[in-house]
């Protein structure tokens, strides 16, 4: 069985605001504690993280705010990342990263 964690950060702003900014690849190194660089490559982004370099694939921008991204570490499989931005009744943001 795989484990998995969801942590989740409020963020005084918009739920548009916050998913304009997060849904750009290459916005990662500057909130990411994992990716330090990253660069597009193809369909796929390449980052560079402290352990290794990651192949990463995002789904489409979508009007729902899910920014759900695939991690690819060789030789390990491909890991689904869940991501959502989601609204807060003040109309801030809950984003959410499984």
């Amino acid at each position: 069985m795989t484990e998995s964690r969801t942590v989740s950060i409020s963020i005084k702003r918009r739920p548009e605001e916050v998913y304009e900014y997060l849904v750009d690849p290459a916005n990662f190194p500057k909130w990411s504690v994992f990716i330090k660089e990253i660069r597009k490559e193809g369909s796929e982004w390449i980052a560079t993280t402290p352990e290794s370099t990651v192949r990463i694939r995002f789904t489409p921008r979508n009007e729902f705010r899910v920014l759900d991204h695939y991690v690819t570490v060789s030789p390990q499989p491909q890991v689904y990342v869940p991501m959502r931005v989601l609204a807060s009744p003040e109309n801030d943001s809950e984003v959410i990263f499984t």
